[in-house]
């Protein structure tokens, strides 16, 4: 009788732990930002960063022309860089081309990944900037435009 009380609590315990999940990406990320900002043309909202000393995940965010519903161009790109130690890095880029596209509202597409190198690992207390750039061809000229839209700056006391 004994034996057998041992053996369904064996594997009731074994059962349960089987069932725990243990999986790296069940486990939430070291840190959390949600960005947004705007350049005279241009603004981002709800870029996410996130980021542990494994993972990384970046972007769901949505890239709008402002106070405009419709300008046409063969061009458009997006380059999302981070700042550290003085350093870029670019994490995300994007761009679209071809005839007489409507070039006013984006989604952002997500990036995610496991982190091979140490030199990868991005912690936030050494984040200085994040900013966008942002390059579209001028309809009618068909020239290039550039813009900055700044997502974050570190404040020079700000010990996050």
């Amino acid at each position: 009788m004994k034996s057998n009380q041992s053996l369904y609590l064996f594997m009731l315990i074994f059962l349960l732990v089987g069932c725990s999940d243990s999986r790296e990406d069940a486990q939430p990320y070291q840190f959390h930002l949600v960005l947004s900002g705007e350049s005279e043309h241009w603004e981002i909202e709800g870029y996410e960063l996130q980021y542990d000393e494994k993972r990384y995940k970046s972007g769901n965010g949505k890239l709008a022309m402002k106070n405009i519903e419709e300008y046409v161009s063969d061009y458009l790109s997006m380059r999302i860089q981070v700042v550290t130690h003085g350093k870029d890095k670019r994490i995300q880029s994007y761009s679209v081309s071809g005839s007489d596209m409507n070039i006013v509202n984006h989604q952002i597409g997500t990036i995610e990944g496991i982190k091979m190198d140490s030199d990868e690992v991005i912690k936030k207390e050494d984040i200085d900037q994040i900013y966008a750039t942002i390059i579209w061809r001028e309809s009618q000229e068909k020239k290039d435009l550039k813009e900055r839209i700044l997502l974050y700056e570190r404040e020079a006391d700000s010990f996050d």
